[in-house]
């Protein structure tokens, strides 16, 4: 698990304990360096002020200046190098956790979420690596000079520490809710992000209907554009206001020390508290800005967790076997849709059984649950009641899934044929003639030299690719759809009495009436029910 809690060092430490523990031992050392570079200096100068010469601080000034450009760079190197692993290694167990996942859980989670998680989350925490990094090592300065000031000057550290921890008091209000505003300016920008999504991916649709593309631009791109630049602004607002307060902060030392204490005659070294004040300046000043990238990176982290938990709760889906069938069955199975205000649509009761080398249509109009019955089929929704059975024994839905190749309507076309072991390519050349592809794409290897087709030839592509998985049942969603005439002649009376003759069943989701006869059973669904074929034997 990721477990956001303790940090970036946190997260860090628990997936790589060792690399985590030189990172930060570099980064102190770069720190300690820095801090005897700035005190021999200082020192060096206080003496030739004096007349108190020191002939060997210039050599050690140097000496720790390249110990500490080694160290830091050292350190920051390591550090990019795992957080970049880091984040594959968080990004792969999401991605095998999503392997194991039934659809509906991916489908309640939501895929531009989960894709916003693997893109976006994970590259601002591989990104903020450097800048956790180099906060770590100003924070370790701080505290160095801080000692050192102490050594010096009790009475300028005490007056430094009230001044710091007061500022730290007055901040915190802000800090807080720097951190709610960063939180609602990432979701503004998923928001935006998702819009601008619509309008890549619809862009036919948007240009060939100017309404439909004004008002998604004015009702929800330009308000969902401004809440996204409102909430950076008001970000960027609170950080500015630390800046402030750090100026506050830093002057208020200043006057303290050069002012307050050197009046009262109770301070010494006051030249060297004002260096080391001013040379702390850029480095504070250097940490504050790292805020807003250190809380994005936060939030990324606390999303990644939350996703990577939500997918470890859900129960892992079985893998399946390979296994013989002589028929397999759906008994009094029901499944409900989650309701939705008033709508709530289920299926069932279903009793349905199919044997080998059968041919089997299903029919009904949209919506009557012919797309459902097919994903009950196939394991992808879990059945709420009722019982799969496999050659009369009953089983569990993933057991079923490896006996089926599938064409969905809302089908992927993969460019490989990944998971068959042995290809037929002789079949393979064969369909893309029959089809009308061996023109537009070849099959090389295991991968096809192109996908890029038109949307019946993709589909047609699909159709190949499932034929050559050599699976015993093939399912299709209404894949005549799209396609010509033609197409839909070879497919009814080629293809499936084709594939009849090689003992695979078949079962296709139509509309197709004037084809039914070449099923050997039909099917007819209203309602989420199987009922009896209307008269005539037409299908909405």
């Amino acid at each position: 698990m990721t477990d956001f809690k303790g940090g970036f060092f946190g997260l860090f430490l628990r997936e790589s304990p060792h690399e985590t523990a030189l990172i930060i031992v570099l980064s102190l050392l770069a720190a300690l360096f820095q801090a005897s570079a700035l005190v021999l200096v200082t020192d060096g100068a206080e003496g030739a002020r004096t007349g108190v010469e020191h002939p060997h601080h210039l050599y050690y000034a140097l000496a720790s200046i390249l110990a500490f450009s080694l160290c830091k760079q050292v350190a920051l190197r390591r550090a990019v190098a795992m957080a970049e692993s880091t984040a594959s290694d968080i990004a792969m167990r999401i991605a095998l956790r999503l392997r194991d996942a039934e659809l509906q859980d991916i489908e309640r989670i939501g895929a531009d979420r989960i894709h916003a998680r693997l893109t976006r989350d994970t590259a601002t925490l591989s990104s903020a690596a450097w800048i956790a990094v180099l906060s770590l090592q100003i924070i370790a300065l701080l505290a160095a000079c801080l000692l050192y000031v102490l050594s010096v000057s009790p009475i300028g550290f005490c007056a430094m520490a009230g001044i710091v921890t007061l500022s730290i008091w007055a901040y915190r209000p802000g800090h807080r809710r720097q951190e709610a505003v960063a939180a609602a300016a990432s979701a503004a920008e998923e928001r935006f992000f998702g819009i601008t999504r619509h309008i890549l991916e619809g862009f036919n649709e948007l240009k060939v209907a100017p309404a439909k593309a004004r008002e998604l631009y004015h009702r929800f791109f330009l308000p969902a554009s401004e809440e996204a630049l409102e909430r950076r602004r008001e970000l960027g607002r609170h950080s500015a206001w630390g800046m402030v307060l750090l100026d506050l902060c830093i002057y208020a030392i200043l006057g303290t020390v050069a002012l307050g204490l050197t009046q009262m005659d109770v301070i010494t070294g006051v030249v060297l508290l004002l260096s080391v004040t001013y040379y702390l300046w850029e480095h504070i000043i250097g940490l504050f800005s790292y805020i807003p990238y250190l809380m994005r990176s936060r939030a990324a982290l606390r999303r990644l967790d939350e996703l990577e938990q939500e997918l470890a709760e859900l129960p892992a889906a079985g893998a399946g076997a390979e296994a013989e069938f002589e028929a397999f069955e759906l008994r009094e199975v029901r499944f409900h849709y989650p309701r939705r205000g008033d709508s709530h649509f289920s299926v069932g009761p279903i009793d349905l059984t199919v044997r080998r080398g059968e041919t089997l249509f299903v029919v009904g109009a949209n919506g009557s649950g012919k797309s459902t019955l097919l994903k009950l089929l196939t394991g992808l929704y879990r059945a709420d009641e009722g019982e799969l059975l496999l050659n009369g024994a009953p089983v569990e839905a993933a057991d079923l899934r490896p006996l089926y190749s599938a064409v969905f309507t809302d089908y992927h076309l993969f460019d490989r044929l990944y998971g068959v072991e042995r290809i037929d390519h002789g079949l393979a050349e064969g369909l893309l003639q029959d089809l009308q592809l061996s023109g537009k794409t070849r099959l090389e290897g295991d991968r096809f030299s192109t996908t890029r087709l038109s949307t019946g030839q993709r589909k047609r592509l699909a159709l190949i690719a499932a034929c050559l998985e050599q699976r015993p049942v093939l399912i299709f969603d209404e894949w005549t759809a799209d396609q010509d005439p033609g197409f839909r002649r070879y497919f009814y009376h080629q293809l499936l009495p084709q594939l009849k003759a090689e003992g695979r069943t078949v079962i296709a989701v139509t509309h197709d009436d004037r084809y039914f006869h070449r099923a050997d059973r039909v099917i007819h669904m209203e309602l989420g029910r199987i009922t009896d074929l209307p008269q005539g034997g037409v299908c909405a």
